[in-house]
């Protein structure tokens, strides 16, 4: 009976072994084999805890529908965006961020009009008002970078701050590579206090979970619109890019702290699905048609939730999410401190959950009554969906779902397996060791 236990416990800790080895080279050396399902979950997550407090302090003046139908459709003549941004300044803004780039001369100025039908007379440049009342205003603009080699424009963008790598190997380059620039016209560019890129990439769902807070150009690091924006808050001229032995730890400038993943992105806390923020729209700030306590030392960006400009995102709460919106989820976070993050420290816990839930499901479902089992299953299943709820929101950690979960799974139906065969060799044995001696009702007796 003894050596019966012993074999059947190296039987359950071999699988158990096996189960758990292939669970963490798949999650080691295939990391994003099952990233879709990990993620999905995740936004699963998101949609339950429902929305969260925003900071208050950022606010959207938005190109809208209602605005596009007052002033006639994008691009807007510069004069009336002056009007806006010189609206905003009056009512003490802290910041203004463009998500929108001015790469090219606005075609509705008098003097580029009548330069084209050759009337040489001095008239009023759209683009030289919109740059004085730049210069005078605490806007940040915004540009883009091009991520893949398609012969953009190769011109760098300004340096706002200097850019520090602490503990870099410099055999690799973690940080996303930009190959070319769409920038501002130069004389809006000269005149702005600095600038920042908006490029926001979905992951291969399609789905925004995170974004590049720098990019490496022409060996040079460049913010993204949001760290410049609390960069220009904090008045801070030195930012620190700090390295471990897996990329990219952690961002520092003045007081801030932010983690990031190893190629320097900030995974977003939604606070929640779009309108999250305060909304104003551009008309209304152009009219004057506004509260000055809604703008007052708040931080602005000025965007689109608008369709026909196609600044749309999907986002783990929706698929029609205004871009101008993740930018400022983006600050948010940053202001509260309530990150969540993928620490490098992660991976080995991950790894530790898959080996220890394989192996306490295993036994503990070959040794529980037949009609209990499921129960074990549903305890297991439910408090690692917990825990690594809690651990998101509570401490900001991003756990991996769908391998431990798998673990389970697998523990699951292998030990029902395993138990079913064990069990109907157990019962070979016994007939074999007693058909001979016992009439065929003690038998039975005996095999129930």
């Amino acid at each position: 009976m003894f050596k019966s236990k012993i074999k059947k416990f190296l039987i359950y800790s071999f699988f158990s072994f096996l189960i758990s080895s292939f669970l963490i080279v798949l999650y080691i050396f295939f990391p994003s084999l099952l990233d879709s399902f990990d993620n999905r979950i995740r936004d699963s997550y998101f949609i339950f805890k429902g929305e969260t407090k925003t900071s208050n302090n950022v606010v959207i003046i938005d190109i809208d529908d209602s605005s596009i139908k007052e002033f006639g459709q994008w691009p807007w003549s510069r004069n009336i965006l002056s009007k806006i941004i010189e609206n905003l300044t009056n009512s003490n803004i802290s910041v203004v961020g463009m998500d929108i780039v001015f790469a090219e001369e606005d075609r509705t100025s008098p003097s580029l009009i009548a330069k084209k039908l050759g009337i040489n007379k001095e008239l009023e440049n759209y683009d030289f008002d919109f740059a004085k009342v730049i210069s005078t205003s605490p806007v940040i603009l915004g540009y883009s970078f091009d991520i893949e080699d398609n012969n953009s424009s190769k011109n760098s963008p300004q340096i706002p701050a200097i850019f520090i790598e602490k503990n870099k190997n410099s055999d690799t380059n973690y940080l996303i590579q930009a190959f070319g620039t769409t920038l501002n016209l130069p004389i809006l560019q000269e005149n702005s206090y600095s600038s920042g890129f908006f490029n926001i990439i979905p992951d291969e769902s399609g789905v925004i979970r995170s974004v590049p807070l720098l990019i490496s150009y022409n060996d040079t690091l460049y913010p993204s619109l949001a760290l410049e924006i609390i960069r220009a808050l904090n008045d801070t001229q030195k930012v620190f890019v700090n390295y471990d032995e897996n990329g990219v730890s952690n961002i520092q400038l003045g007081d801030f702290y932010i983690p990031t993943d190893k190629f320097g992105r900030i995974f977003i806390n939604y606070r929640g699905p779009s309108k999250s923020f305060k909304y104003i729209s551009a008309k209304d700030i152009y009219n004057n048609n506004f509260k000055v306590e809604d703008i007052e030392g708040k931080i602005a960006l000025l965007g689109t939730s608008a369709t026909g400009l196609y600044d749309l995102r999907a986002t783990p709460y929706e698929n029609v999410f205004p871009g101008v919106e993740v930018h400022a989820n983006v600050i948010d976070n940053i202001l509260q401190g309530d990150f969540i993050q993928k620490a490098s420290y992660l991976d080995g816990v991950n790894i530790v959950s898959i080996f220890v839930l394989t192996f306490f499901v295993f036994f503990l479902v070959s040794v529980t009554p037949f009609l209990l089992k499921p129960f074990i299953f549903i305890l297991f299943f439910s408090i690692y969906v917990v825990f690594s709820y809690q651990l998101l929101f509570s401490y900001g950690l991003v756990l991996n779902i769908i391998f431990p979960l798998s673990s389970i799974i697998l523990a699951f139906v292998f030990s029902i397996i395993i138990d079913f065969f064990y069990n109907i060799k157990q019962e070979k044995a016994i007939k074999n060791k007693f058909a001979s001696k016992v009439s065929k009702s003690v038998m039975e007796d005996i095999l129930k």
